[in-house]
């Protein structure tokens, strides 16, 4: 949980300074920043989907590597078309970790008292 949102916290709050560094208009900066929840709000009921079915631990761990890796990519990009492909990439293997992390430290209680 805690590293998680440590390793985000150094990368996320700068993506908008970056997108601005790297040469991208205000409209695509706003089109990139308006498909990321728009993304997570179809993306994150099928990862649940799929982690009701298979172990939700295991389906963590993979979205983590994988998201960890293409959100350290990011800053590989200079043009618009790939960083919004990279962008949203990460966002379909990033936008669920955040509930599975809720509802693995939840199921972790022993008793509902707890919290």
């Amino acid at each position: 949980f805690f590293w998680h949102y440590l390793g985000i916290s150094f990368v996320m709050p700068f993506l908008v300074l970056w997108m601005r560094k790297a040469g991208l208009s205000n409209a695509e900066i706003g089109m990139i920043n308006t498909l990321r929840p728009l993304l997570g709000m179809v993306v994150v009921p099928v990862w649940g989907l799929v982690a009701d079915k298979f172990n939700t631990k295991a389906v963590l761990l993979l979205l983590l590597c994988i998201s960890t890796v293409l959100r350290f990519s990011i800053h590989l990009m200079t043009s618009f078309w790939p960083l919004l492909f990279l962008v949203l990439l990460s966002d379909f293997f990033g936008a669920p970790i955040e509930p599975f992390l809720d509802s693995t430290c939840m199921s972790s209680l022993v008793d509902a008292s707890q919290y």
